[in-house]
């Protein structure tokens, strides 16, 4: 997919595993370096906006990531009652971040199909109003470029509507910017 290429080619080239030196090249690879980075506070956060479904810059939630939270990759959607099973067990959120007051899950979209076909941010979103905390996030990361073609949106839009979450859109260039601003 020459789509999916030419983001990987937009991935600055300090952006690598520190223990082999090599590039992500997929997006499991890519959530788990962005991970990395965030806990190490190489991201700059002012360069990554959120923006709405309609793909227009938010303000409200926008300073979000600069609380003091935990960022954690590849985190299992806990479930204990035949419903929750049924619903969320066995999934895992790309990207999680928490903090005393807000649950933010990151699914992070590179041009591929949604794991659980069209139920799957539903699912999530489902999850996140099970949350005891407070306040609830559902982002859907990706390209600007897959956005602008309207990819993923519609489903997150059917998520966040049932529940009592909020919904955002993120850019992984700007993320990209972000690292790039801290390499140099």
């Amino acid at each position: 997919m020459k789509i999916k290429h030419e983001l990987f080619e937009q991935i600055p080239e300090c952006f690598k595993c520190p223990a082999t030196g090599l590039n992500p090249t997929n997006e499991e690879q890519l959530s788990g370096l962005i991970g990395l980075y965030w806990k190490l506070n190489l991201i700059n956060w002012n360069k990554v906006n959120l923006y709405s479904t309609e793909n227009k810059i938010t303000e409200g939630d926008s300073k979000l990531f600069f609380e003091n939270g935990i960022v954690s990759c590849e985190y299992p959607l806990f479930a204990e009652d035949k419903e929750q099973i049924k619903n969320h067990g066995g999934m895992k959120a790309d990207i999680i971040y928490l903090t005393k007051q807000h649950i933010v899950l990151i699914e992070n979209k590179i041009g591929s199909r949604f794991t659980y076909g069209g139920t799957q941010l539903d699912r999530q979103a489902k999850y996140l109003n099970e949350s005891l905390i407070k306040n609830k996030f559902l982002i859907l990361l990706s390209s600007k470029t897959f956005f602008n073609k309207g990819w993923y949106i519609k489903e997150l839009e059917a998520a966040v509507r049932q529940y009592q979450i909020k919904g955002y859109l993120m850019y992984l260039e700007e993320i990209f910017d972000g690292i790039t601003s801290q390499c140099t």
